[in-house]
């Protein structure tokens, strides 16, 4: 039943935005009544008096991360703090958080699939390179945060030659899940600028192996049906 804002009703050719009532029920619908990719807020670019930043909630944001705004240190040891033998809950008040992510062994691998998503939207350039040396995306769970960091507008390139070289290291089911995210192939529109993806598959390019070149533009060229 998944249709386009015109097929739906929600808006005409052009974005123009029309009534959004629900053509099965009548009911006013609560969700995509804007046009377009979702805004993604940024993070400051500085600590604060108190050598702290708080990371705005993400309206993508889900129960691992983005799901409300956190305050964090500006400096951070991520080698350390990954090397707890306990990893701390992002949110402990928060009974939504809490209660997906359990306890025991489960929990330990979502909390650090969550640290290291909120290490990689991390403002400070030395506590996101320390995740991607120390803690890098490994599995399905960080990878829309790997293209996050990838499409950034704001992260120095460092930082994209990093996270670029930590994407290649990975398999061609996983590289290939994270180019789908970047280029927009799917149901959800990731909402990038233009502009940082070309940039961010520059990186890509420069750093792709030799033996996964051909393999690489191949997944470039796929249209979205492939």
């Amino acid at each position: 039943m998944l249709q386009c804002a015109v097929c739906s009703g929600i808006a005409q050719t052009g974005g123009t935005a029309l009534a959004t009532v629900c053509r099965a029920c009548g009911g006013e619908r609560a969700v995509q009544t804007v046009v377009g990719p979702v805004g993604r807020a940024a993070a400051p670019g500085g600590p604060d008096a108190e050598q702290m930043v708080t990371l705005p909630a993400d309206p993508m944001g889900d129960e691992l991360w983005g799901m409300a705004p956190l305050r964090l240190p500006w400096n951070i040891d991520v080698a350390r703090f990954f090397g707890q033998s306990t990893l701390p809950y992002v949110w402990p008040e928060d009974g939504r958080h809490t209660e997906y992510i359990g306890s025991g062994e489960r929990a330990q691998t979502l909390l650090r699939a969550s640290w290291t998503k909120i290490f990689l939207h991390h403002p400070n350039p030395e506590v996101t390179l320390g995740c991607l040396r120390s803690a890098p995306p490994d599995g399905m769970l960080t990878l829309t945060s790997l293209a996050d960091l990838l499409a950034s507008l704001t992260a120095e390139p460092r930082v994209k030659e990093e996270a670029s070289r930590a994407l290649w290291r990975l398999s061609d089911g996983l590289v290939g899940y994270t180019l789908n995210v970047l280029l927009s192939r799917g149901v959800i529109m990731s909402g990038y600028d233009t502009h940082s993806v070309h940039q961010a598959l520059g990186h890509l390019r420069k750093a792709c192996p030799q033996s996964r070149r051909v393999w690489f533009e191949e997944q470039l060229a796929r249209s979205e049906d492939d």
